[in-house]
């Protein structure tokens, strides 16, 4: 049989995280490129699916096999042999021009960007057909004992890589053929060549087709001919010899595309953390572990994120190769709850702290170079999810950088000076939420994604991480950092949500950082915020009516409709957490839930800390219970509850009219009541006068 294996595989530009689209130099013929598979573009790779466009546009897919292992961020297949995972590109029949009547050329360049994961498999071989190993087949590029081997049909040279690769590590790989030649490239460098002449499928008939197969066993192999196993992240076929000068420049253009050396990510497709125990798994290529000490938690909330609880024990141990790096850029997606005295992460005495409101760099002398308690504050940096990059150098941080959300911001001293001595990366070994020098400094924060980079990022590049990897989670509410807005958006988004505690926030309350509520996702359709609890008659005051025990003091569901837990009242935030400023829904219960109460409408403009008893334009939806209405101040009246003086300026929420009787009034601070006078008329119904705890809703 005859063998042969070609595929251009170059990994450009990983458009979501590490690589970006090179700028080819004019020696290098773009007409003559047909197909670029690039992982790190969603036109190529969208994720599902085996089907894999190519970027240029020409319309010639290649085809998943077995399932491969697709990473989004930072844009790369991965192949394992244990699996059979492979995949099949082709026909390129009609990009190698007819010569005569009845032959085709058989030049052509195949580059790629891989990084070997096993010192032996397949790397690329050659077909004429889609089954592999079968009719005309042969290994094009393999690996064997460590050694990358190429060659073409009919194989009267074999070319060699002068040492064996290093594994976990990206390589840029070329195999040309000039017409009477193959020559091999590892890095930019040339390997060997060998003089003969090819024998393609396609080449000596014009109807011959022409497939190449990845990481697909192959029994016409130069060593073992098994299944590769490697990570792959961009393929190039030209239908062209590229000569040594254009390798060299495309090895020079996309070499840094591979200079991020750690990555970890909290998703929770668990391709980096597998949602339980102490190992994160860096997805750089690079096969690192970093180590999550006691007091980091996960959470599938959102998309996945890891927790930091501020205590000794609220810290990640990480360690990559520095190699020679004097720069580094650390990128991270970041929601601190705290910026006061603590630290993002550090190295041994080098890190980035937070101190007083300030954010920035320090080397343990208590200096601070960064940016300052306003700009913290102007940019919003506390209780939000913001993008960091931090450039950062050795021997001195002074020609360091910050980028909030792609921007670069302006650094100053903000106190001390610099330890230049201290001014180091410790051998690439750090940690996130405090320094490698103790447990103190720790920081209190969500963290989604860390990177370090060995070197210094551009503008233009982090302005493209942030613009991609914006995150897109719908907030569920479940943790601080994804704090929704209400219980009814939380309902609408995660219609599966139950009864209990989650955490939303609002600009004009509570200063903007996220609150604790409690939420009924059951009664007609969910989607109800707490906002009173009344079960005292002595705690309540005109202004504490309105906003008592904020920051909700119940941990169980229990203690929700317990007589004997705190009360608690946060009416003041409800306008803010409404639906819509008319439309929206309120529901009163007492004494049991879904009892002596109901769900109502408001049909206007109505304000929960309204002080007009006038505000009657609403609908009753839902009645709990047999009671009816009545205008006699004795129970329940037409009209949404106001906050006022009634009952001797005893009660502060109430139904009635303010005038002689109160009953219906649902906050109040008087004895004789429990907690608040409630339905002594039920309008031949049935009443009750002093239901021992009442509940206050809003959707």
């Amino acid at each position: 049989m005859k063998y042969f294996f070609g595929i251009f595989f170059l990994l450009t530009h990983l458009v979501q995280a590490q690589f970006f689209a090179p700028a080819y130099p004019n020696s290098i013929s773009k007409n003559n490129l047909i197909v670029n598979y690039d992982f790190a573009n969603p036109t190529t790779y969208a994720g599902t699916g085996t089907s894999v466009a190519s970027s240029t546009g020409t319309n010639l897919p290649a085809s998943l096999y077995n399932s491969p292992v697709f990473y989004k961020d930072p844009g790369y297949l991965k192949f394992n042999g244990a699996n059979a995972h492979y995949m099949l590109m082709g026909d390129f029949k009609n990009y190698y021009p007819p010569v005569t009547s009845s032959t085709r050329s058989g030049v052509f360049t195949i580059s790629l960007w891989f990084n070997p994961t096993n010192i032996n498999g397949m790397v690329m071989s050659d077909l004429n057909s889609t089954a592999i190993s079968y009719n005309y087949h042969m290994s094009t590029i393999e690996m064997v004992n460590g050694y990358l081997k190429f060659s073409v049909w009919p194989m009267s040279g074999i070319i060699t890589s002068a040492s064996t690769l290093s594994l976990n590590t990206w390589h840029h790989v070329v195999l040309t053929y000039t017409g009477s030649s193959i020559i091999a490239y590892l890095d930019g460098a040339l390997i060997n060549s060998s003089a003969y002449i090819r024998q393609g499928p396609s080449m000596g008939s014009l109807s011959a087709s022409q497939y190449y197969g990845v990481a697909a066993t192959e029994s016409t192999n130069m060593g073992s001919g098994a299944y590769g196993s490697f990570l792959l992240a961009d393929m190039k076929w030209y239908a062209a010899s590229l000569s040594a000068d254009e390798v060299s420049q495309l090895y020079r253009d996309e070499a840094p595309k591979y200079d991020l050396v750690l990555m970890l990510d909290a998703s929770k497709n668990y391709l980096s953390y597998p949602g339980t125990g102490a190992t994160w798994n860096d997805i750089s290529g690079n096969a690192k572990t970093a180590t999550n000490a006691a007091g980091v938690s996960y959470s599938t909330s959102g998309n996945g994120i890891m927790y930091y609880n501020g205590t000794t024990t609220g810290y990640t141990d990480f360690n990559f190769t520095l190699g020679s790096a004097t720069t580094l850029s650390l990128e991270m997606w970041v929601f601190p709850t705290t910026l006061t005295n603590s630290m993002f992460f550090g190295f041994n005495l080098y890190d980035v702290y937070a101190n007083s409101g300030s954010l920035g760099f320090n080397s343990s002398m208590g200096d601070n170079y960064g940016l300052t308690a306003s700009q913290v504050s102007s940019l919003g940096l506390l209780n939000n999810w913001n993008h960091y990059v931090f450039v950062m150098n050795s021997g001195s941080y002074l020609q360091n950088k910050i980028y909030i959300n792609g921007v670069r911001q302006t650094l100053t001293q903000i106190q001390g000076s610099q330890n230049t001595s201290t001014v180091n990366f410790n051998g690439g070994v750090g940690r996130i939420a405090s320094w490698i020098y103790s447990t103190n400094f720790m920081q209190n924060m969500y963290l989604s994604k860390f990177k370090i980079y060995r070197r210094e990022l551009t503008q233009s590049e982090i302005t493209s991480k942030y613009n991609s990897s914006i995150p897109t989670f719908i907030p569920d509410g479940l943790t601080p950092a994804t704090a929704s807005t209400s219980a009814y958006q939380i309902k609408q988004d995660y219609p599966s949500s139950t009864d209990g505690f989650y955490w939303i926030k609002n600009t004009n309350i509570n200063g903007g950082a996220p609150f604790k509520i409690y939420a009924d996702m059951t009664t007609d359709g969910g989607g109800w915020t707490l906002i009173l609890k009344n079960s005292s008659n002595s705690v309540w005051s005109y202004a504490n009516a309105i906003a008592y025990n904020t920051n909700n003091p119940f941990s169980t569901a229990a203690e929700i409709t317990s007589t004997s837990s705190s009360s608690y009242s946060i009416i003041g935030w409800a306008d803010y957490i409404k639906k819509s400023p008319s439309g929206f829904q309120y529901m009163i219960d007492a004494g049991s839930r879904r009892s002596f109460g109901g769900i109502w409408t408001a049909n206007a403009a109505y304000s929960f800390v309204s002080t007009s008893n006038a505000n009657s334009n609403i609908t009753l939806n839902t009645k709990f219970g047999t009671w009816n209405y009545v205008s006699n101040n004795n129970g329940l009246a037409q009209r949404m509850p106001w906050y006022g003086y009634v009952g001797s300026n005893t009660g502060f929420i109430t139904l009635s009219d303010g005038a002689g009787n109160w009953w219906g009034t649902m906050v109040s601070n008087n004895q004789y009541y429990s907690p608040s006078p409630w339905i002594s008329d039920a309008g031949g119904g049935t009443g009750n006068t002093n239901p021992g705890i009442i509940w206050y809703w809003v959707r």
